[in-house]
C-alpha cells in the first residue's frame, strides 16, 4: 500500500485535492499499524511535498479543503508543515483579495479572522 501511495504522489500533476486524501490516508495508517510507522512516515512526507507542489494551481473548493486540514497539516512535524503555514496565509490572502472583489464580506471577514489566527501561531 505504500509503494501505492508513494507512486500517486509521484505524478507531476498531482491536484491538491488528492494530496490532501493521500496525507490523511498515510497518517490514519500510521495511527493503525504502528509497526510500519517509518513507511507511513515517509508516505506522510511525501504527501506534504506534493501538497506544496500542487499550491501552483489551486482552485477555490481546494483553498477550502485544505483551509478545513490545515489544523492537521501544522501540527505535524516535519519542515514541510512550516512551508504550507507560509504558503497558506498566501492563499488567504489570494481569496480574501477574490471576496472583496466579489462583495462577498463574510467570507472576507471570516478568511481575515482566519489569517490572524495563522499568523499568532507562526511558522
Amino acid at each position: 500500500m505504500t509503494e501505492a501511495l508513494i507512486e500517486n504522489l509521484s505524478h507531476a500533476e498531482i491536484s491538491l485535492e488528492a494530496a490532501l486524501t493521500c496525507r490523511a490516508l498515510s497518517s490514519f495508517l500510521r495511527e493503525k499499524f504502528p509497526s510500519d510507522a517509518d513507511s507511513w512516515k515517509i508516505c506522510e512526507e511525501k504527501s506534504l511535498d506534493a501538497i506544496l507542489k500542487s499550491f501552483a494551481k489551486v482552485s477555490d473548493a481546494e483553498a477550502r479543503l485544505l483551509i478545513r486540514d490545515l489544523p492537521n497539516l501544522l501540527r505535524l512535524p516535519y519542515l514541510a508543515a512550516k512551508e504550507i503555514h507560509r504558503r497558506a496565509l498566501n492563499i488567504i490572502g489570494q481569496m480574501m483579495n477574490f471576496s472583496r472583489q466579489i462583495i462577498q464580506w463574510k467570507n472576507f471577514v471570516e478568511l481575515d479572522y482566519l489569517r490572524d489566527i495563522l499568523k499568532l501561531i507562526g511558522g
